[in-house]
């Protein structure tokens, strides 16, 4: 199996025209400027899928049968791959041959079929398509996950997205797509510099899709290079899709593309609404942050790295305030998504880098991020559920209330609280607004920062947010822009006064002593208080507009200077014999990695020393030929008290 461009260029003048007149192209009398123009066509999904629908069903048999072999076969084999009849299949391979799509070899036992290794590829994935069934309202993200890294990037291009080869991500140009694809106007627009020829095929597809490709091509009473240029020409602007229908390939429209059309049907409604309270629309990502930072274990973990956590289930703190019924799920929500972004290991440990990049993050990024991780959950049904929940949210209009009804796209009964539960869900991700239309009915609205969220518009709007700290006897000082870096240490250092649609935070000695002894289990030694204080006085100092108060700063840095940790680590003080029995455990200890000081004439301190590790203690020191005696101490504490083995009594 050789290249295509190799097989192109052995054939003669002939052959290539022949290949010319089947794609109906101009025959330009130059074999390279025909293999040149040739090549694309035949290396392009589209146009290969159309140029086999115009021979014919047997044509997919033969070239999957050959695309699966991946060898040359002879045409008898190949017939009995294909399922049909020997003389069937030379016939319809010598119409492939024309084409250029089917290459031969001569060989000792006869002639030999074989696919260009690029066209191996394509055939596999048409065959793919073709068994597989997508619907016209499959979600735009599983469509454009489908297409080739070539694609993609060209798709984002022509849509205006700055391509950096190399160095642009798959997940960055799907993420951009879904943005403009999400757009009316962007859609308008692109639907306006269509040829006339592509408008109207748009227009026929509609009234009734998916189509199966054979029959495009067989209605068509055009040319074939008319009907090859219009598809392509929406393919280009990812207009039109292919999908298997029963045993063939098929052509639709994403209805995710007709939102203007779809849009007259979401109506706000006419009904009184009661909007439910909700706080600012980051509230979910600071309660994030809070939990993470509140539910801090005491103990370090032996990876100083690693910050253990364990969800606690009161909301005291949370900016969130939850009706009772909804607080487990709430907590619930924010552990998952914290475990879906990589925050929270498996094993109930915080993952300290992604922590540090996830701080470094703004509060709109953070949204975006929490609402890609909401929206990617494995099970494939409730997937595709959440896609087009989100569709249906971009066509609606800022600030008009709508039925939640008309936006969730499956009927539960009514009174289970499971029905609204994406709605509840949007809502702590800032994506919806509730309300009540009576006891059974929920409203949703979104709001500009909802159409930031869901990529509709470029810059994020203003937020309505502010953090305030208070110390001991002093007045209040409010952040106004605080980043997450902010609330980070501000649910570090403090105790939750307020909470609601305003937090403060009482940051207290108390709350400081606790951080930098943490720090100090963590790092393994004390850390500086006062430089810590500068340094987290220099987030604070960012996050608002003004000069924080020099009292402020001085109360605030006073609180660390009063507070100097020290480390206290477990020891066992070991008493010897004499002071050459001392010093010959030492060196053995030592020796085994053991951290051994001497005091006195006669004793050894061992530190640290876990509990846990005591009998690997002993056991060092019985290979040395001492004994261990455990001895009461006037402090109530246990101390070693150690013999030699020649000195043991009977």
């Amino acid at each position: 199996m050789r290249p295509l461009i190799v097989v192109l260029h052995e054939r003669s003048e002939q052959v290539l025209a022949g290949a010319a007149r089947f794609w109906d192209i101009p025959n330009v009398g130059d074999p390279a400027e025909l293999v040149g123009n040739l090549y694309p066509i035949l290396t392009d999904a589209w146009q290969l899928a159309l140029g086999i629908e115009r021979i014919g069903p047997l044509a997919q048999a033969i070239l999957t049968a050959l695309a699966r072999h991946r060898t040359p076969m002879r045409p008898s084999a190949l017939a009995e791959a294909a399922g049909a009849d020997e003389s069937l299949v030379i016939a319809t391979a010598r119409q492939l041959y024309v084409a250029g799509i089917l290459a031969s070899e001569a060989s000792e036992d006869g002639m030999r079929l074989f696919l260009p290794n690029e066209l191996v590829r394509l055939v596999l994935r048409l065959e793919q398509e073709r068994s597989e069934s997508l619907p016209p309202d499959t979600p735009l993200p599983i469509l454009l996950d489908r297409l080739t890294d070539h694609e993609l990037l060209d798709l984002a291009e022509r849509y205006g997205m700055q391509i950096i080869p190399a160095v642009t991500t798959r997940e960055e140009a799907i993420d951009f797509l879904l943005r403009r694809l999400g757009r009316a106007a962007v859609l308008g627009d692109v639907r306006a510099k269509l040829s006339p020829a592509a408008q109207a095929f748009l227009d026929s597809l509609l009234k009734a899709q998916p189509v199966p490709l054979r029959d495009i091509v067989e209605r068509s009473r055009g040319s074939f290079a008319a009907l090859r240029s219009t598809i392509s020409e929406l393919a280009r602007w990812g207009w039109v899709w292919r999908t298997g229908l029963g045993d063939r390939l098929a052509i639709f429209i994403p209805v995710a593309l007709t939102a203007s059309q779809r849009q007259r049907d979401l109506q706000p409604t006419a009904e009184a609404v009661e909007p439910i309270p909700a706080p600012s629309p980051t509230a979910t990502l600071a309660d994030l942050l809070i939990l993470l930072a509140r539910s801090l274990m005491h103990e370090p973990k032996a990876n100083p790295r690693e910050i253990s956590v364990v969800p606690r289930p009161s909301p005291t703190g949370l900016w969130y305030w939850l009706d009772p019924l909804d607080h487990q799920a709430y907590i619930a929500f924010l552990e998952h998504s914290a475990r879906s972004l990589g925050l929270l290991r498996a094993d109930g440990t915080v993952d300290a880098s992604r922590l540090r990049g996830w701080l470094q993050l703004s509060f709109p990024e953070q949204a975006r991020r929490l609402l890609r991780v909401w929206r990617s959950t494995p099970d494939t049904d409730e997937r595709a559920r959440r896609q087009r929940i989100l569709e249906r949210a971009k066509m609606l209009a800022t600030d008009s209330w709508y039925e939640w009804s008309t936006i969730e796209s499956e009927r539960t009964h009514a009174g289970e609280r499971t029905v609204e539960r994406r709605a509840l869900e949007l809502a702590w991700l800032g994506v919806l607004s509730l309300g009540r239309i009576d006891a059974q009915t929920l409203a949703v609205r979104t709001t500009p920062w909802s159409r930031w969220i869901l990529g509709l518009h470029d810059d994020a709007p203003p937020l309505p947010f502010s953090l305030h700290l208070r110390l001991v006897d002093q007045p209040e000082i409010t952040l106004e822009r605080p980043s997450p870096l902010a609330v980070w240490f501000a649910a570090r250092l403090g105790q939750p006064q307020q909470t609601g649609p305003r937090i403060v935070w009482q940051v207290t000695g108390d709350e400081i002593a606790h951080y930098l002894l943490r720090s100090a289990q963590l790092e393994g030694a004390p850390p500086e208080p006062e430089k810590i204080g500068r340094a987290i006085l220099r987030y604070f100092e960012q996050a608002t507009e003004r000069d924080l108060p020099p009292s402020w700063r001085e109360s605030f840095l006073g609180l660390f200077t009063r507070n100097h940790p020290a480390v206290a680590q477990p020891a066992i003080t070991l008493t010897f014999v004499s002071p050459i029995d001392r010093d010959r455990a030492r060196e053995a200890l030592e020796g085994a990695g053991w951290s051994a000081f001497p005091i006195g004439a006669r004793e050894l301190v061992i530190t640290p020393c876990e509990p846990h590790r005591r009998a690997q203690l002993i056991a060092t020191l019985r290979r040395t030929g001492f004994i261990v005696e455990w001895a009461a101490a006037t402090s109530g504490q246990r101390k070693h008290r150690t013999s030699s083995a020649q000195q043991r009594p009977l």
